[in-house]
């Protein structure tokens, strides 16, 4: 009905301008609506219909008042029915304008893919129907002589474009100077702030640059843009840092163009995206037309496309800034690529705004760079040799090529590594948990960036959603700020951002015109639809048996073709299937079919948590990622005030020397790098790691089961820091993350809190040493001696790096997997307490003595584990002096005399008295039995019921313990541990 009634409403435009013919008048049909696709509208529409047209006068609308697109064919026919004869050109058809009233009539440039209808000499524009009722009416309005020209001018249907801006460059100009007009030596002084070359005095003319003065004292240049040689539709003003402020900021139909010789029809054009490459190229004086676009690589208008026309070679140059590549090849699409060269970003070609920074750039020749630009435009089936320029200049800017990089979330940065065009984004998350909202600053992040974005909000509207990003760009609450509210709208403005007008259920065919058009006019970078399940409803009888799966694939399917034909990325909102509230999402977790997971290139899952504290914890998880593989999870901290999840900018800090792994910042907050990657100093352990139940209590520590990236399992150690000795554990963080061993537990990460240290480790799901050997068939030497030569292989590795583990127990001793040649592994170094209490047995001497820890005491234990490995049981003690503490060992003679020579000597040499007496772990790793040379064969089967017995009195005493120290920890009152703490 809303169409019918829109129909309605263009019929009686129309019928106002031809009454008596009637086959003018487009009947109630979809198919005969109009040529374009889609029409801009701001403020000024013929007529509105509240439904369908949602204006934001502020921002910029796509309204979904749409329009059947005509052939290319069936518009040629119209001007052969009419006797208009027209010349096809790149990118548009070219007529005569029936409108101008001068005796030379200019040439009115019709767009071949939108209809968009552009005429400089009589200022006018506007599409493909307004020209035919242009045409149709102008009869009439020749025989009305007496018509009043105001109410003529009024309902003309190609309206003259507004040319604000215009007044603008001319009410500046009367307070601004001319460079020109200017001495020799007051335009050196002036120019030296921009540049260390000097210009040419006719380039300066025939630019009619000029400098004005701002409030603060700054000096900048304004330079006009131009439609024609002496019509001026628009200027940028550049900064001395090289920044570019272009007026108006959309929609410019000027250029700035410099011609160093005579014009000529078939002149070959070099395009660049900033002004100071232009300004480096026009100095030059060569043989080219040299153009400047208004927005640089953010837009290129269709009204700049006539300009255009007359070249038959233009070539590109956009240097090898980040989304030069993608932009120059989608303005290619709309310049023809039959006619585009493309000087490929290499190490080689610099930018030409070298040459204003230093003259005597050496081997540099900016003409021989263009005169190696390449075509544009491949065959449809290509061998690596036509690629292969491509692929090198991918090599030479792998960091462009990665993507825009986010300010606002860097940690998207290390898994993601950028914003690229072309791929298909899917995000989803639980009901409420913010997904417009982050999406909102997720775009506006981009935005902010230069890459020109697209919003289709189903389900709410424009006005709220513009609302939400004005505050996130704002950093501060609006409704406290209102007298802010014109300078930063003024701001936000300026930003490449459109909004599609739709709400609620719309056809797919109907969406997808709208951003198809909107790519081709506004160089659209990014699409979001937020969100699917609302565009869901198909409002066309003859899909109504459908469901809603095949709906949701056939939306999918269509979005990830748009992606890959037009280069743009698009990011699908859909919210999750019902899942248990205790569970995380995951990517089978995503509403419809496998589709959506399998044609996504990323898949963004925000994450919910319930902390001990009862407070809700969001994560955003990176569940795919088809660019780099990596995967994992990202904090996401609301601000109410802000409405923001971004990080404070102010607070960033990244590092990236390659010499240095992980280190304490100066907030006491032990930062990660994962695969030597640096993350900001803000970040936690529930940054990168979902924290489970306690699976071991200890005197001293809680073990906690962990998630790493989404998926990995670890363990994360949580010491009291009233327990510990600070000093000596900040020293000990680098150290351990530096560690790395085939036979000891992988440190992963060190966090710290004001009142707990995090340490996460490997998870290992094999058993412990003690319990293997009970359970395994045959038992002999051989196999003590493999386990006794893998712990000694990770010892030599700590001592060498003048480490001592100092905890080498049964406990410690874990296999990293059930498998049968699973490596035996040591667990890491514990963290250094205030009160260190020795276990007697497994503890060397000296360490009552309160002596300092040596490598000999890992020795000392060796001894021990070796002992307890032969005889199933621990070797007694006897004290040598009063106080009990120095202490010699003695050993079983009826079971220590059934083991060999061999090993009783390796026994004797780990536990002498004195520390520098005792073997090395060097040379333990040679000794004859550790080698297996002298080790019995023989089965161990006493030893196995013995070592049985031991292990379950072990087992019992440490569990015992455990359960002491947690109703001793239950005890302490929350006071008490506070004080303590601090």
């Amino acid at each position: 009905m809303r169409i019918f009634k829109v129909l309605s409403d263009l019929n009686s435009f129309l019928k106002k301008y031809d009454s008596r013919n009637q086959s003018l008048v487009l009947k109630p049909s979809i198919r005969s609506y109009s040529f374009i696709k889609y029409q801009r509208t701001f403020s000024k529409v013929s007529y509105k219909s509240k439904s369908s047209l949602l204006l934001v006068n502020n921002y910029h609308d796509v309204p979904s008042d749409k329009f059947t697109a005509a052939s290319i064919s069936q518009v040629k026919n119209v001007l052969e029915s009419n006797k208009i004869e027209f010349t096809e050109g790149f990118s548009s058809l070219i007529i005569k304008c029936p409108i101008c009233t001068n005796i030379k009539r200019m040439e009115l440039f019709i767009n071949k893919v939108t209809g968009h209808i552009v005429c400089k000499g009589c200022k006018r524009t506007g599409d493909w129907n307004n020209l035919q009722i242009a045409l149709s009416s102008k009869t009439t309005s020749d025989t009305d002589n007496d018509s009043n020209e105001k109410t003529s001018e009024q309902e003309h249907p190609l309206k003259k474009y507004d040319n604000s801006a215009g007044d603008k460059w001319r009410a500046l100009l009367k307070n601004s100077q001319s460079l020109h007009s200017m001495s020799t030596n007051e335009r050196r002084e002036v120019m030296q702030h921009f540049t260390s070359k000097v210009i040419a005095e006719d380039v300066i003319k025939q630019l009619d640059m000029h400098i004005t003065t701002k409030e603060d004292g700054s000096t900048t240049w304004l330079v006009p843009l131009k439609q024609s040689s002496s019509d001026v539709v628009g200027f940028k003003e550049i900064s001395q840092d090289g920044s570019e402020v272009v007026e108006p900021c959309r929609n410019c139909r000027g250029i700035l163009l410099y011609k160093s010789k005579p014009s000529r029809k078939d002149a070959t054009a070099v395009i660049v995206h900033s002004f100071k490459d232009f300004l480096a190229l026009a100095s030059l004086q060569l043989n080219y037309h040299i153009i400047c676009l208004p927005y640089g690589i953010t837009s290129l208008p269709q009204d700049i496309l006539p300009l255009l026309e007359r070249y038959k070679k233009i070539i590109l140059w956009f240097g090898n800034e980040s989304g030069c590549w993608d932009a120059a090849k989608q303005f290619a699409k709309k310049l023809n690529e039959g006619r585009c060269y493309f000087v490929r970003p290499t190490d080689e070609t610099l930018p030409p705004r070298v040459l204003l920074d230093d003259s005597n750039v050496e081997n540099y020749d900016p003409k021989k760079i263009i005169d190696k630009a390449e075509p544009m435009l491949h065959p449809s089936i290509i061998s690596f040799t036509d690629i292969r320029q491509d692929i090198l200049s991918s090599l030479h800017n792998i960091d462009k090529a990665q993507g825009v990089r986010w300010q606002r979330f860097p940690g998207l940065n290390s898994l993601l590594r950028g914003h690229r065009r072309g791929e298909l984004t899917i995000i989803t998350g639980p009901t409420g948990s913010g997904k417009t909202t982050f999406m909102s600053e997720y775009s506006l992040d981009l935005l902010m960036q230069g890459v020109s974005t697209l919003w289709g909000s189903f389900e709410i509207k424009n006005e709220r959603l513009a609302c939400t990003m004005l505050q996130q760009y704002a950093q501060l609450p609006l409704e406290e700020n209102t007298d802010k509210y014109n300078m930063l709208a003024d701001s936000f403005e300026r930003l490449p951002l459109y909004f599609m007008t739709f709400h609620g259920q719309q056809p797919l065919k109907v969406v997808l015109e709208a951003v198809e058009h909107s790519a081709y006019v506004y160089d659209i970078a990014h699409v979001i639809i937020d969100n699917v399940q609302f565009m869901l409803g198909m409002l066309e009888s003859e899909n109504s048996h459908l469901d809603r799966f095949y709906r949701q694939d056939a939306l999918i399917a269509a979005f990830r073709n748009f992606a890959t034909r037009y280069n743009c990325h698009v990011t699908l909102v859909i919210h999750p299937r019902k899942e248990r509230d205790a569970e995380p999402l995951t990517v089978a977790s995503i509403f419809g079919g496998a589709k959506a997971s399998q044609e996504a290139d990323n898949v963004l899952i925000i994450q919910q948590k319930m902390l001990q504290s009862l407070k809700l914890k969001k994560y955003l998880q990176v569940a795919k990622n088809r660019y780099s593989g990596d995967l994992g999870i990202i904090s996401l901290d609301f601000d109410k005030k802000t409405l923001s999840f971004s990080t404070d900018l102010t607070d960033k800090s990244f590092r990236s020397d390659s010499n240095m792994t992980r280190r304490i910042t100066s907030n006491n907050r032990i930062m990660d790098s994962e695969n030597w990657r640096w993350f900001p100093e803000s970040r936690s352990l529930e940054d990168t790691y979902i924290l489970g139940d306690i699976i071991a209590r200890g005197s001293y520590s809680d073990v906690h089961k962990c998630l790493f990236k989404g998926k990995a399992e670890r363990i994360c150690k949580i010491y009291k820091k009233d327990h510990l000795d600070c000093r000596s554990v900040k020293a000990q963080a680098i150290v351990l993350l530096k560690l790395s061993h085939p036979n000891m537990v992988q440190t992963r990460d060190i966090f710290e809190t004001e009142q707990e240290v995090q340490l996460v480790c490997d998870w290992l799901t094999g058993v412990e040493l003690f319990e293997r050997i009970v359970e395994c068939g045959n038992y002999t030497e051989l196999e003590a001696a493999k386990a006794i030569r893998e712990i000694l292989s990770a010892l030599q590795y700590i001592h060498s790096r003048g480490l001592t583990h100092g905890a080498v127990r049964p406990e410690n001793l874990l296999y990293a997997s059930c498998s049968s040649n699973a490596q035996l592994k040591l667990s890491n170094i514990p963290l250094t307490k205030k009160r260190h209490q020795p276990k007697l047995i497994y503890s060397a001497p000296e360490l009552f003595n309160l002596k300092q820890l040596t490598p000999a005491a890992d020795m000392w234990s060796i001894g021990i584990l070796l002992y307890i490995l032969l005889c199933g049981m621990e070797p007694s003690f006897s004290p040598n002096d009063d106080d009990g503490v120095d202490h010699k060992l003695e050993a079983d003679a009826v079971w220590w005399e059934e083991t060999s020579e061999s090993a009783q000597d390796l026994f004797e040499r780990c536990i002498r008295h004195c520390p520098d007496d005792r073997i090395t772990a060097d040379d333990a790793l040679v000794h004859p039995w550790i080698t297996g040379q002298a080790a019995k064969t023989l089965p161990l089967a006493s030893t196995q019921v013995r070592l049985r017995e031991f292990n379950a009195r072990r087992k019992f005493k440490a569990a015992t313990q455990a359960v002491l120290a947690a109703q001793k920890m239950t005890l302490i009152s929350p006071q008490r541990r506070t004080a303590a703490s601090r």
